[in-house]
């Protein structure tokens, strides 16, 4: 297995129970042997660990005395995403396969918005991974979801796949039965028993990416994981370096999930997979989202593996560098292969160095988040900086949006109970999903 630090941040949400005994104080250590041994090198970085998870239900510290933070929902089981409805209503995407309203108690609605439990396998920290409302909701009421469907015959030790889907939304709920699969729809079995080509997305394990995002022509942009599994033997690394592969990318597509011709590799087919590769060379690209000023360049958070976190400016053809590079340096575990000596030939830097490389420690589990230019209901000095979170520390931290190059971290706030989404809500406030405690917090000026 992969460490648990590196785990695709909403998969992590799966350890909610184990931070649970942590905090109980006399059941950690056998809970964490159980758990934690297979996945940190030595005692020590185990202790650590333990420490870095423990208040993680904690209220918020630190936020800045000029804002205030509430939470404006709870009680939800493991939520993994959450969007606004053109209305203001707020969906919240939870684990198990549901995706329900908050109701105007703040509770999980009686009445689910989306029920998808009979499709979705939650084996491992599987189910469904990101949600997304669209934009132009008028014209087009459908509401995209990227979940881990159940496949025939499926072992629950077994790899899966990642399909996102578009449902139509109906007298105020989605259709189950209008799902459409616009990426990943060879998906009757596993990626690896299909040609590298194929229209699917690898779950071996976890590292899913999986994040929506729209740009202002009405076109997505996906974010894909390589899958997972045992990396340092496992081949389907080299994915994220395959164009013919949806897998460790950012793909760019239509509605309906067809290849554009502006993107960088076009061949003509828009069914292709090489079609619709927007970006490569990404190992867990969990969250995106467009920076200001440009219809295309996205800040994309991958979670790191071993060494480092990376948050990126991605744009048109960019290449990431997984597996030969994480964070900008030379992925040791990687290194010395055949296929990363000769990218090294061709590149002996990586093609699109992070504009954020965090080191193991601080940086556990990054969540890309949000530019705050849009953040009317923030002070004037925090809009021209972006917000990220890291689900394993539990912060929120600020970068300034004009510093290009490794630019300044302004902690926000600690204690954060595991954030997994960053949105700025219609109203201008800050607000993020605290998987740990199954909370939405909103900040804002005070």
């Amino acid at each position: 297995m992969t460490a648990l630090r590196s785990r695709p941040l909403w998969q992590l949400v799966g350890l909610a129970a184990v931070v649970l005994i942590f905090v109980g104080g006399a059941g950690a250590a056998g809970a964490c042997k159980l758990f934690l041994d297979c996945h940190l090198g030595s005692k020590s970085s185990l202790e650590n660990e333990i420490v870095r998870y423990q208040g993680q239900h904690a209220t918020l510290k630190g936020l800045p005395s000029n804002l205030d933070a509430t939470t404006v929902a709870r009680g939800f089981a493991y939520p993994t995403d959450f969007d606004f409805l053109p209305d203001g209503r707020i969906l919240m995407a939870e684990k198990n396969g549901t995706i329900r309203f908050v109701s105007s108690s703040g509770r999980p609605g009686a009445q689910p918005f989306l029920d998808l439990r009979s499709r979705v396998t939650t084996s491992f920290f599987r189910g469904i991974l990101g949600l997304k409302v669209d934009p132009d909701f008028a014209a087009h009421p459908f509401v995209y979801v990227a979940y881990t469907p159940k496949l025939a015959g499926e072992k629950p030790t077994g790899p899966t796949v990642v399909r996102i889907s578009r449902f139509r939304v109906v007298d105020g709920r989605a259709d189950p039965s209008s799902e459409r699969v616009i990426v990943g729809g060879d998906d009757a079995k596993p990626c690896a028993e299909l040609s590298p080509s194929a229209d699917c997305l690898p779950s071996s394990l976890d590292v899913d990416g999986a994040d929506v995002v729209f740009a202002p022509d009405g076109t997505l942009f996906v974010s894909t994981g390589f899958g997972g599994g045992e990396e340092h033997v496992e081949p389907s690394a080299f994915l994220s370096q395959n164009r013919d592969s949806l897998a460790g990318k950012v793909l760019h597509v239509d509605r309906d999930g067809r290849g554009l011709a502006s993107n960088p590799f076009w061949d003509g087919n828009p069914q292709s997979s090489r079609s619709k590769v927007w970006a490569t060379g990404f190992r867990n690209p969990f969250r995106m989202a467009l920076l200001p000023g440009s219809p295309t360049t996205l800040a994309v958070g991958d979670v790191g593996w071993d060494s480092f976190e990376s948050l990126l400016r991605v744009g048109r053809g960019s290449d990431s560098g997984w597996p030969c590079f994480e964070g900008g340096h030379k992925t040791p575990e990687y290194r010395d292969t055949a296929r990363c000596a000769d990218y090294y030939r061709a590149h002996p830097e990586a093609p699109n160095a992070p504009w954020l490389a965090i080191p193991h420690p601080p940086g556990i589990a990054i969540t890309a988040g949000v530019p705050l230019n849009r953040a009317s209901g923030l002070p004037a000095n925090l809009r021209s900086d972006y917000a990220f979170a890291d689900w394993g520390a539990g912060t929120l931290t600020l970068v300034p949006l004009g510093e290009t190059n490794n630019p300044k971290q302004i902690p926000l706030a600690q204690s954060a109970a595991g954030p997994v989404r960053l949105r700025v809500g219609p109203d201008g406030a800050l607000y993020y999903l605290a998987a740990n405690s199954g909370d939405l917090r909103r900040i804002a000026a005070r």
